[in-house]
């Protein structure tokens, strides 16, 4: 199957872990990191905003540092595992994130994702619709569901007309001003 037609043989080159672009991925980072968060200081008897602006710089950074941290917890960001645990606990340190302890978290979340019949550690907490339901009646909250017959996900969207669906959009707003004004003034 030739490289065109294999979505595969597109990605090959990126399958393995290179010491020299995950070195220049982290020595890059760490370097706006730092250079962020100096300047920051740096600026601050300068003017406000300025410092502000620079946080933003630092904060991508630090994603990008959190984003290094959970390629080690995959050991896909150095050739080695030792390297994937050495790296994945400084960022660890830098993210204050436990390295070990999210790594073992994110490996449970992978193993259960989506199943609702597996649900517990490292998940992000779902509820079936029934769940749901059961929890706003126990706590006697006011709610509706209505389902769009015919309709798309996202069917408000109007900026998609492969996906927006004028009288379901139009049906949903009304009854959402509806529930609103019943609810929120009395």
């Amino acid at each position: 199957m030739a490289a065109a037609t294999n979505p595969f043989g597109l990605t090959r080159a990126y399958a393995r872990a290179s010491h020299a672009s995950s070195l220049w991925q982290l020595c890059n980072t760490l370097l706006l990191y730092g250079l962020a968060i100096a300047l920051m200081f740096a600026s601050v008897d300068v003017h406000y905003a300025i410092t502000l602006l620079l946080s933003l710089v630092a904060s991508v950074a630090y994603l990008r540092l959190f984003m290094i941290g959970h390629d080690c917890s995959h050991e896909s960001f150095m050739p080695r595992a030792w390297q994937n645990r050495l790296i994945g606990n400084l960022m660890g340190v830098l993210t204050n994130t436990p390295f070990r302890y999210w790594a073992r978290q994110h490996a449970l979340h992978h193993r259960g994702n989506g199943n609702l019949d597996r649900r517990g550690d490292g998940d992000v907490w779902l509820m079936t619709v029934a769940e749901y339901e059961a929890a706003l009646r126990s706590n006697n909250k006011a709610y509706e569901v209505h389902v769009y017959e015919g309709a798309n996900h996202a069917f408000n969207n109007d900026t998609n007309e492969a996906r927006h669906h004028k009288e379901a959009a139009d049906l949903a707003w009304s009854r959402t001003v509806a529930f609103l004004k019943r609810y929120l003034e009395s």
